[in-house]
């Protein structure tokens, strides 16, 4: 494996397209790219994307938010014939709020391709998915049980599978989904392409590489690598109760358009909104939160009314991020995040690797102080301490 571009990245491929232009892309498929805001490639997308067209197999460890999910949209509406009437390809993601946001990706990426997509997952209604499955689908985008429980009962044909997708093998396997993935390979055809990516490699996911890919590419994104520059990192030593008013007092020190604030628990979100809601200094403050005890129509409502400026805080839990786009000038910690992913994803995953101006402010205990140190350390970066004059930090 050759060592590429400055250490960011590991490849066994020397092709990169520092631009989407350099990628002999469909015209329709740039117009998609750029409606949807995309600029320039990601170190993933730059040796990843011609990869998947060509159709050759393909291996990518990276974190969240390093663009392997929108690279294997591209690549694969690069490479499937969108003329023919037929299932071509199939998307595995592990949950249904994942599957939910690739699919929605497709359809705004490929709006002017004219493909047929379609999500499957739990809460869908099977006989309306059912009916919509009749009429021609290119790309199937589910969840590992929902997509294996409607091939098995011929609800999807997977006879014409050009392309087989496997988002966050880790986490999906993790879920205990193994013997589902492992069945559905059983229906593909003799022929076609297989795509994983992963954040880490576990055995399992290993063994699966190494049974069903043929020659794969392998494209690895360095974690430590991920850049964060542009994102000013502070942090308050906060304890105990302590942390509600050390809060309250810092949105009220700093002018502010929008702030994400990150919590572990449905409980502790469901707390902080009643404090903003029950504090008159704060009425002017509208609130927007998700948890994962929530619907998904609940969730995309919360999610709608931040971006549109509706509600200026969304409180959220770590088990919901992957629904956030982190594009946020604002971000705190109010529960600091325990391992190097979820600090990433958070932090420097979108926001980091795309230039965008972020303060991220995270609250920590006595306990959690030399996780801090540690984070430091294995990113090569300073999570300085919060000033005293905090006026001009954004």
């Amino acid at each position: 494996m050759e060592i590429l571009n400055n250490n960011l990245a590991q490849s066994d491929t020397d092709e990169i397209d520092y631009s989407f232009w350099d990628m002999g892309l469909k015209e329709d498929i740039l117009k998609g790219i750029f409606a949807v805001g995309l600029e320039n490639p990601s170190a993933v997308q730059q040796r990843a994307i011609k990869v998947i067209s060509r159709g050759s197999d393909i291996m990518i460890q990276s974190w969240s938010g390093s663009g392997k999910s929108t690279a294997f949209i591209i690549g694969m509406l690069q490479s499937i014939n969108l003329d023919t009437n037929e299932l071509q390809a199939i998307i595995l993601e592990p949950t249904r709020e994942m599957a939910k946001a690739l699919y929605t990706q497709i359809v705004k990426i490929g709006e002017y391709l004219n493909v047929k997509a379609h999500a499957i997952f739990g809460g869908i209604n099977f006989a309306e998915s059912k009916r919509v499955l009749r009429n021609s689908i290119h790309v199937i985008v589910g969840t590992p049980g929902r997509t294996h429980d409607y091939i098995k009962k011929g609800v999807i044909s997977a006879a014409r599978i050009k392309i087989f997708i496997i988002d966050e093998a880790d986490e999906i396997l993790g879920r205990g989904f193994k013997d589902q993935v492992l069945e559905i390979f059983q229906f593909l055809p003799k022929n076609f392409q297989v795509c994983f990516s992963s954040s880490t490699m576990p055995v399992d996911v290993s063994e699966m590489v190494e049974i069903f890919m043929k020659n794969p590419v392998r494209i690895k994104l360095i974690a430590k690598e991920l850049t964060l520059e542009g994102v000013k990192q502070y942090y308050i030593q906060a304890e105990g109760e302590a942390k509600l008013s050390i809060l309250l007092d810092l949105l009220d020190s700093i002018e502010i358009c929008q702030v994400i604030i990150f919590c572990h628990k449905k409980e502790t979100v469901e707390a902080l909104v009643q404090a903003f809601q029950g504090n008159k200094s704060f009425s002017n403050y509208s609130v927007s939160f998700i948890h994962n005890d929530m619907n998904l129509n609940q969730q995309e409502k919360a999610m709608r009314d931040f971006r549109t400026g509706s509600t200026r805080i969304l409180i959220v839990t770590d088990l919901t991020r992957r629904l956030i786009d982190l594009h946020q000038s604002f971000i705190i910690h109010y529960d600091f995040p325990l391992n190097y992913e979820n600090y990433i994803t958070r932090v420097g995953g979108k926001s980091g690797i795309y230039g965008r101006k972020v303060l991220s402010i995270g609250f920590i205990n006595q306990s959690e102080f030399q996780f801090l140190k540690d984070l430091e350390s294995h990113f090569s970066t300073i999570i300085e301490e919060l000033p005293n004059d905090i006026s001009n930090l954004l």
